[in-house]
Order: structure tokens, then C-alpha cells, then sequence
């Protein structure tokens, strides 16, 4: 996934969308050694945060200045120690204990106690590619995507890596990158590119595209279903894995960055100006909220039924759904 917010000054579509480089935040985009940890920072949780992930009752999410945090039951967010410094793009956890995090210069890191330490171990600093999204296949397996094609492979559960491509022919901006729970993958990216592999990564194919603007994200799921988001508010639904796609009408011309699956089994997206989309079951109407302040959302995690936590350029927030959507809107809330 990919967020951009027009409000950070000079370097908002280096840091998000991640295709110039800067001199602005020179700092984010830089690593300087191994030792290189991230800033302990009073205000982390109201800082630019962009991805998010989740294991029971533990909340991970990471974003600027390398920084991770992390919610238990407490509800109180705590800044984990990173060995790193640049912008984290994407989190993922594998089970309570296991997980990755990727970021500008190819950063990856890796926890192995349940996100209170993240320690490196990948970077490309001379090439300063980005790597935007990660998945984990299996325990062992585990594909990152990135800026300008980059595609990394690791067989021994992200502790080396090796790279590959996707099409040797493109070198367009990965952006997102998801799986069924069986061996079919997709990455979608700029100009309205869709890869699908059905061999776990060995070999892919180029799909059809509805729209010749960029995705910024892809949601798999059980029985070939898989959606796509991506500019303009611009929102596709496929039940046969992307050989033919319908087009969810939204009411907004904003971009989505995220998708996620409700535990109601509503489809929902965030994005650009505060907007929250959830989508009836049958994927023919879609519902509009949009935050107070219209701050720009990166991404969205559900923690328990119909109540999430947003990521984004003023940090975190937590939002119960049903005061936002009405019973008929949005399942499993009660009508007053």
C-alpha cells in the first residue's frame, strides 16, 4: 500500500509514493551503519505512520524515522527499539512472536519477541530502493515488492534474501502485494499493472487491467475472490482471480491506499481526505464516511468487530465503525 498527503511540505510524494528523491528529508532516506536505531520519540504515535498489522491481542504499526509501535491490552502504544531509521512502508506479522517490516533502502527487519526489538537484515543503501509491501507465503517463504521492480525472495523465513523480478521487461513500481491461502499471488503497481503467480512466485503473468492508473493495493481472499485499489477512487472486485473485474462505484475522487477484509466479511477501503469506504456484500454499492479534518489515511486494522484502528499522517486513531455507518450499512451494528 501506498499513502500520500498532500500537507507534508516538499517531500510528500518521494516519501509516499516513493518515485523522486529529496534533499529534504535527507535523514529519512539514509542509512548510516549497523547501529543505526531509531529516535525514541515522545510523540511516535502522532507521527506519520503507514502500515499496520495485528496478532490477537497485540497491535503493530510502523511508519517515519523507522519507528514501530506497538498496543496490548492496555491500549496504551509503546515504541519498540528498531535498527533502523528511514521510512517503514509496510509491516506484517507471521504468528505472536514472528515478523517483518520494509522500507526505504531496502530496509528489512525482523522481530522475533513479538515486536518489542526489530533487528536488520537486509538493506540496499547504494541503490536506495524502496521497498513498499511485504507477505509471508509460510513460516519459510516470504516475497517483498518495491520501486522501479524490485522483488526480493527469502526461503529461510527473512533471514537472507535474494533477488528476482517479476517481468524482466518492466521496471515499474510494485506497490502492493497479496495471496490466497493457497499458491496464487498478486502484486499490482503503477499504470494499472496486475502480476498474478499461480506457482508461489516462481514464475508470473501479466492480467488484464481495468484502469491505467496506478493500484496502490490488492486484497486476496478465500474462493478466487480478490479486489483491487488505486487512484481516483477507483475500486475493482474479481471472483476468478483477476480474469475479469467489476467496478465497485464509490462516490469520491480520491485515491485509496488500503484494503482490508471486516470480520463481518464487508469490504473496506481508506484513503485520501479522511475517506472510509465499506462495501455492500454483494460488491454493487458502496458506503462513504469521511473523518473529521479529512486527515489522509494509510491504512486500517480491525481489532475487534466493527472497531479499527487508522493509521496516517497525524499517527493513530482508533474509530468504532457504527458511529460512522448505519446498520444497513455496515453489518453486526445494532439500529438504536
Amino acid at each position: 500500500m501506498i499513502f500520500f498527503t498532500a500537507r507534508l511540505p516538499c517531500v510528500a510524494f518521494f516519501i509516499l509514493l516513493v518515485v523522486l528523491r529529496s534533499t529534504c528529508l535527507w535523514a529519512e532516506a539514509t542509512i548510516d551503519s549497523k547501529t543505526d536505531y531509531s529516535w525514541q520519540a515522545p510523540l511516535a504515535s502522532q507521527s506519520l505512520l503507514i502500515s499496520l498489522d495485528g496478532t490477537g491481542d497485540t497491535i503493530q504499526v510502523a511508519g517515519s524515522r523507522g519507528h514501530i509501535l506497538r498496543r496490548s491490552n492496555s491500549g496504551i502504544w509503546h515504541q519498540s527499539r528498531v535498527q533502523a531509521s528511514v521510512l517503514l512502508t509496510a509491516i506484517r506479522m507471521f504468528d505472536s512472536s514472528t515478523g517483518l517490516a520494509v522500507g526505504h533502502d531496502g530496509i528489512i527487519v525482523r522481530t522475533d519477541d513479538g515486536g518489542h526489538t526489530w533487528a536488520r537484515v537486509h538493506d540496499d543503501k547504494d541503490q536506495s530502493r524502496p521497498l513498499l509491501d511485504i507477505v509471508y507465503l509460510d513460516s519459510r517463504k516470504i516475497i517483498a515488492v518495491g520501486a522501479y521492480g524490485y522483488y526480493l525472495i527469502s526461503n529461510d523465513s527473512g533471514h537472507n534474501w535474494q533477488e528476482g523480478f517479476v517481468n524482466e521487461n518492466h521496471d515499474f513500481h510494485l506497490n502492493a502485494i497479496s495471496h490466497h491461502l493457497h499458491d496464487t499471488i498478486y502484486i499490482v503497481g503503477e499504470a494499472g499493472h496486475i502480476y498474478r503467480s499461480r506457482d508461489r512466485g516462481l514464475t508470473w503473468d501479466t492480467l488484464s487491467s481495468p484502469y491505467e492508473g496506478s493500484w496502490f493495493d490488492v486484497l486476496a481472499w478465500e474462493d478466487n475472490h480478490v479486489a483491487i485499489a488505486g487512484l481516483r477512487g477507483r475500486l475493482y472486485y474479481s471472483n476468478n482471480k483477476g480474469e475479469s473485474w467489476l467496478r465497485i462505484p464509490t462516490s469520491v475522487e480520491t485515491s485509496f491506499n488500503s484494503l482490508i477484509r471486516l470480520r463481518n466479511g464487508q469490504l473496506m477501503a481508506v484513503g485520501h481526505a479522511g475517506s472510509i469506504i465499506i462495501v455492500d456484500k454483494n460488491y454493487q454499492q458502496s458506503f462513504l464516511h469521511q473523518l473529521k479534518g479529512r486527515d489522509n489515511i494509510a491504512d486500517a486494522y480491525e481489532y475487534k468487530s466493527n472497531h479499527v484502528v487508522l493509521a496516517g499522517e497525524n499517527g493513530v486513531r482508533h474509530l468504532d465503525l457504527c458511529d460512522s455507518f448505519s446498520p444497513a450499512e455496515l453489518k453486526g451494528c445494532i439500529p438504536e
